[in-house]
């Protein structure tokens, strides 16, 4: 389907179109079956309480989850999670690097000037097409300009609903022209899908301020289109690296969701990693902090059955194999 280059209109600047040649959508899906696992250092309503131990200290863990030996389902998805970051990075690849070729002639490329509110003079409208051709010839798309005297809706829709009308392929490029009261015009380009490699956001933006420009300076519509033409026409076939406002959206999007999905997986790998060796204990706050009679290190009273630092055997008796996980009468924090 067509879509718009862009346009303008007096006083208003001009625009550029949007609409073609990459579609992407970033977003996350859950489940009604999805847990979301809390760790915390404070306790909360419905946690399990849980001692572990990093570089000979003894830490609290209050959590919803519970320890693990396998991690593979974790691994696979973080490493899921981080191929998935280099989906810009082929984007960019992809859609930034531009080689613009030529589109084959196998359609119609008569080539449509229709002045409706003789905007365009005799001369002029020799100009124009000659112009027109060239652009033709060097890109294989066919420029079609239209005037006209009146529109409904938008001027926008008027030449989407003419370039449906007037063509069946995806290779033309519609230029729209509308001269209003009090000094008032407006200009509108519709472009063939298929166009969308040559005539980029980057080329159309620079055509329509061209246009708009030379408007502005009170040149005639035609002046100001064999103008911008021969602008843009000598070069339009080199190769570039540029990124559509689309892609760039897309891209910044979806690697914000991404890094934060990706930070949200190490943390609970950690986190699990944290809980594998950990121990159940009763309600927060409930263990007894003491220290080892060898290397005065901390820990909680039988909750380890040697120290961690010095490696001496501790005082331990297995109070710890009934105790009860119901913390529902926690206070949360």
């Amino acid at each position: 389907m067509p879509h718009s280059s862009g346009g303008g209109h007096s006083g208003g600047g001009f625009h550029g179109g949007g609409g073609g040649g990459f579609h992407g959508h970033a977003g996350s899906s859950s489940s009604s079956n999805y847990v979301r696992h809390i760790y915390s250092r404070t306790p909360f309503v419905g946690c399990y309480t849980y001692v572990y131990y990093r570089g000979a200290r003894p830490y609290y863990m209050y959590t919803n989850d519970k320890p693990s030996k396998s991690f593979t389902n974790l691994w696979v998805s973080l490493i899921i999670s981080l191929l998935f970051l280099l989906v810009p990075v082929a984007l960019v690849i992809g859609y930034g690097v531009h080689i613009p070729k030529k589109l084959n002639t196998n359609y119609n490329t008569q080539i449509i000037i229709k002045d409706d509110i003789d905007a365009i003079s005799v001369s002029e409208e020799i100009e124009l097409k000659d112009t027109l051709m060239s652009f033709y010839d060097k890109t294989g798309i066919t420029p079609a300009v239209m005037t006209v005297e009146s529109y409904t809706y938008t001027l926008k829709s008027y030449a989407y609903d003419t370039y449906m009308k007037t063509f069946n392929d995806e290779k033309h490029w519609l230029i729209v022209y509308y001269e209003g009261s009090h000094n008032y015009w407006a200009f509108e380009g519709m472009q063939g899908n298929d166009t969308d490699n040559i005539l980029s956001e980057r080329v159309t933006t620079r055509f329509n301020g061209y246009v708009y420009d030379d408007l502005s300076n009170g040149n005639t519509f035609a002046t100001s289109l064999i103008n911008s033409f021969n602008k843009i026409t000598p070069t339009i076939m080199n190769s570039y690296f540029y990124l559509d406002s689309a892609i760039v959206a897309f891209v910044v999007i979806w690697t914000i969701i991404l890094t934060i999905v990706v930070v949200f997986g190490i943390r609970d790998l950690i986190n699990k990693y944290r809980l594998k060796d950990a121990i159940l204990v009763g309600k927060p706050n409930s263990m007894k902090l003491v220290k080892c009679p060898y290397c005065g290190a901390d820990y909680y009273e039988n909750t380890i059955k040697r120290c961690f630092k010095c490696g001496a055997e501790l005082p331990y008796e297995d109070i710890l194999s009934n105790t009860s996980v119901d913390n529902e009468d926690v206070d949360e924090h």
